[in-house]
């Protein structure tokens, strides 16, 4: 069988590593399907593929919701070139129903959830009705599968397969401007932010990678790639303490000088904890901060007060790591006066930055799904869907305000 794996076009800004797909590949490889191509849009031209469409039996497209009109788009390009191949559409953009039955007259198959086991069962040829986690129609219906269980023992993934991509094709820097590259040792989050589809995807679970594997992963990349600076993806990297503190002795007994950067909430930022990150090589620490404005904070589910986001970059500060606060403007309850109390935050913060953007109610959020009680999306143009654009206003502003407020705080950064 002869696989190909599309990264589809990114619609406004450099992609990052397409982790999920290489992790796909490389678990197809475990389960002796060796012939796999992978194709990146945004840094080969789709056109030097055409010719060799119709030799695959397997193509699978994977993305967010930026890339959903290059995923569209492609589809049409190859069901022109290959008439029998079976199309199969997944990643974060297919964890809505509403945006499945819109998609289903471009593929045969839908995937939503995780997607290793479930890509594995459809090149197996099972029958679509045995195959949990997938929709496919059936006499002209939607048919939905029963969801897929998560794997519980993330360790039987292999490593994503980097040998798919050239990986100068990815310029994702830290904020000295050393060439990293992004990892996840875990899936999943607890939280339940209102604006995020991880809770709909990972159903607040969260689940590891053994730290044996990880750092077998981080030994991998270093040896193979060179690589010295590493981007920590997990939602919430410092959620378990202790497996940090573990993390961190692993880390030093590597003896390699590693510079890293992590997520995590404002609640996860123990002192102790943030200072033994600093002795073995992190250095910036991102907060999902949102606004500053305590009524905002409860109506978009963030569980957190404005005096856990002081305490939490205080203690990033006296550890050591820079610190990089994450804004947003317009979501759902936003008035001129939370985003005022955002700005006066961020000024308050004196973190090393501040990143504001947009609000976006991408699908698979409950944002996306209750946003008409809210407000207004301006424009259902996925492409569109851009946090440095307005997509929403709610009720209460115009666009015009939003802009005007993003640039003020944009100018105090």
């Amino acid at each position: 069988m002869k696989i190909l794996l599309i990264y589809p076009k990114v619609a406004y800004m450099k992609p990052w590593i397409p982790i999920g797909v290489l992790s796909i590949a490389s678990f197809l490889r475990k389960n002796g399907f060796e012939d796999i191509t992978f194709f990146d849009m945004n840094s080969n031209n789709f056109d030097v593929l055409i010719p060799k469409l119709n030799d695959f039996d397997v193509i699978g497209i994977g993305g967010t919701t930026i890339q959903y009109n290059s995923i569209i788009s492609t589809s049409k390009i190859i069901r022109e070139h290959n008439k029998t191949a079976k199309i199969v559409f997944g990643g974060a953009h297919f964890s809505s129903k509403k945006q499945i039955e819109k998609s289903m007259d471009y593929c045969d198959v839908c995937v939503f959830g995780e997607g290793e086991m479930t890509v594995l069962d459809i090149c197996k040829k099972k029958s679509l009705e045995d195959i949990a986690g997938i929709a496919f129609k059936r006499d002209g219906l939607i048919v939905y599968n029963e969801d897929r269980q998560f794997i519980e023992n993330l360790d039987e993934i292999p490593f994503p397969a980097y040998d798919l991509i050239n990986l100068k094709d990815f310029t994702d820097t830290l904020v000295d401007g050393g060439r990293c590259i992004s990892i996840m040792t875990g899936r999943g989050c607890p939280n339940n932010c209102h604006f995020c589809a991880s809770p709909n995807i990972w159903k607040r679970k969260v689940r590891y990678h053994s730290l044996e594997y990880t750092i077998k992963h981080i030994e991998h990349l270093i040896k193979n790639f060179n690589i010295k600076n590493l981007r920590i993806m997990d939602d919430t990297f410092t959620l378990n303490k202790k497996r940090v503190f573990e993390f961190c002795d692993l880390i030093e007994k590597l003896n390699v000088p590693l510079q890293m950067n992590f997520l995590t909430g404002v609640k996860c930022a123990d002192l102790e904890m943030l200072k033994r990150m600093r002795d073995v090589g992190f250095s910036l620490v991102g907060f999902g901060i949102e606004c500053g404005n305590t009524d905002l904070l409860k109506k978009i589910s963030k569980n957190i007060s404005i005096e856990d986001i002081k305490m939490a970059i205080s203690n990033a500060k006296q550890a050591g790591l820079k610190t990089e606060c994450l804004f947003m403007i317009g979501n759902i309850g936003e008035t001129e006066q939370s985003i005022k109390d955002s700005i006066e935050l961020s000024k308050q913060l004196q973190s090393f930055s501040s990143y504001f953007q947009f609000a976006v109610p991408y699908p698979g959020s409950r944002f996306h799904e209750d946003y008409t009680q809210y407000g207004t999306i301006l424009n259902e143009n996925f492409d569109e869907f851009n946090p440095r654009k307005v997509v929403f206003i709610p009720d209460g502003l115009t666009k015009e305000k939003m802009e005007y407020y993003m640039e003020i705080a944009m100018r105090r950064l």
